[in-house]
């Protein structure tokens, strides 16, 4: 398991093939989806990932790729992000 911090933001970036979208999203340590915790960025063939804690505490992290023509999508990575401290305010 990759561990990343969050301080209360963390980022991620990772190369993807032309025609391959990345989605991503949060869960807290009960399996909550973190709605708008995690944002993704592409530019050319390099995509980000920043994840911004809304409290501190552990999550997961859930990284998802599929064909920028259907849409299936596939977990592909998981990482746990540990937060010492949040920003609920976004």
């Amino acid at each position: 398991t990759l561990e990343l911090k969050a301080e209360p933001v963390a980022v991620l970036a990772v190369d993807v093939p032309e025609g391959v979208l990345l989605m991503a999203n949060l869960e807290d340590d009960r399996g909550v989806e973190r709605k708008g915790a995690v944002k993704v960025f592409r530019q050319g063939t390099r995509t980000t990932v920043s994840v911004k804690a809304p409290e501190a505490g552990d999550y997961r992290l859930s990284l998802f790729a599929g064909s920028d023509q259907s849409n299936n999508f596939e977990g592909v990575a998981e990482f746990k992000v540990s937060a010492s401290r949040g920003d609920k305010d976004g």
